[in-house]
C-alpha cells in the first residue's frame, strides 16, 4: 500500500504525465492547414477560382498579366516570382505560358494538359485552347487539380468548395438544356461557355489573337442570324463588346432581330460559376428549345 507521501505524489505525477501527453499531441497535430502557398498565373481572372479552394491554406495569388496574355512580356521581377512560386498556372499556348513553364521550379499546372480536361475543335480551325475551364465540367477538373497541388505544397485545401458545388449544380440543372440552339460567337472561349448546354456554335468570328473574320465568314454569320441563330458576344464588366467582331455581331443581331446573349469575358474578377450564371440569364428564354 503506498505511503502517505507516495499518495501525495500521485496526483502531481498524473498532472505531469497529462501535460507531457498534451505536449506530444500538440507537436504531432498537422501544421499544414495554415501553410503559406504562392500561386502565380499567366492569365488574368483566375484568382477568385483558385482562392475558392484554398480551405485552410494561406494562399497568395499573383496574376502576372492584367491585359491580353498573348502579347505579354515577362519582366525580370516577374521571372523571379515564377521561379519562387509554389504553383504556376498557365493556359499552355502563349509565349508567356511557355516562358513561365521554363522558369517555374514548383508545381506547374498547364490547364489544357490536365488529365480529364476536354478540348473542343474550333469550327474549321483546329483545337480550341482558349479558356477551356469556362465549361463547368472542365472547371471541376481544374479545381481538383489546384486543390491537389495545394496539398502537395503542404497545406489543406477544400475539395468541396462553394465554387465546386455551384459548378455541379449548373451541370445538374442545365446541361443539354439548349440542345438545338445554333450559335454565332465572336470569341473562341464562348464555345466552352455554351457548348456544354447543347449550343452548336457554327462560327467563331475571331479564332485567334491575330486573325480576322473574312467577308465570307461574315456573310455566313449574317445568314445564320436571319435563320434564328443566337449571337453570343463577349463583353466587359459594363456589357460592352471587347472586340470589333463583337461590335459587328451585336449590331447585326439587333438590326436583324436575332437573339443576343452577352458572355462576360473570363478575365473579369468573378468566379467562373458566377460568370456562367450571367450567360444562363441571357439564354433563359431559349432553354429547352430544340
Amino acid at each position: 500500500m503506498p505511503s502517505g507521501r507516495a499518495r501525495q505524489l500521485i496526483p502531481a505525477l498524473i498532472l505531469v504525465l497529462a501535460l507531457a501527453v498534451a505536449a506530444v499531441l500538440i507537436q504531432e497535430e498537422p501544421q499544414e492547414a495554415g501553410g503559406q502557398v504562392t500561386v502565380v498565373t499567366t492569365f488574368p481572372g483566375l484568382k477568385p477560382d483558385i482562392l475558392s479552394v484554398a480551405g485552410g491554406c494561406n494562399v497568395t495569388v499573383v496574376e502576372l498579366v492584367a491585359g491580353d496574355p498573348h502579347t505579354a512580356q515577362l519582366s525580370p521581377s516577374q521571372a523571379r516570382l515564377l521561379a519562387e512560386a509554389d504553383i504556376v498556372v498557365t493556359m499552355g499556348h502563349t509565349p508567356a505560358d511557355v516562358k513561365a513553364e521554363e522558369l517555374a521550379s514548383g508545381i506547374v499546372i498547364d490547364i489544357p494538359s490536365i488529365e480529364g480536361i476536354k478540348l473542343l475543335d474550333l469550327p474549321g480551325d483546329g483545337v480550341n485552347l482558349h479558356y477551356p475551364i469556362y465549361d463547368p465540367e472542365n472547371y471541376l477538373v481544374f479545381l481538383d487539380a489546384i486543390a491537389h497541388a495545394m496539398e502537395g505544397a503542404g497545406c489543406t485545401p477544400d475539395y468541396n468548395s462553394t465554387a465546386a458545388r455551384a459548378a455541379r449544380s449548373l451541370i445538374d440543372n442545365y446541361k443539354g438544356k439548349a440542345n438545338g440552339v445554333v450559335g454565332v460567337a465572336d470569341q473562341p472561349f464562348i464555345q466552352y461557355a455554351v457548348t456544354w448546354l447543347g449550343v452548336d456554335v457554327r462560327i467563331v468570328l475571331r479564332q485567334g489573337e491575330h486573325s480576322q473574320a473574312s467577308g465570307m465568314m461574315l456573310d455566313e454569320a449574317a445568314r445564320l442570324l436571319d435563320e434564328g441563330a443566337v449571337a453570343f458576344v463577349a463583353v466587359d464588366e459594363d456589357g460592352n463588346p471587347i472586340t470589333s467582331e463583337g461590335e459587328w455581331l451585336l449590331r447585326e443581331a439587333q438590326s436583324r432581330g436575332a437573339p443576343l446573349v452577352r458572355v462576360p469575358a473570363p478575365y473579369l474578377e468573378r468566379a467562373t460559376p458566377e460568370l456562367l450564371e450571367q450567360v444562363l440569364e441571357g439564354l433563359e428564354p431559349l432553354l429547352g428549345r430544340g
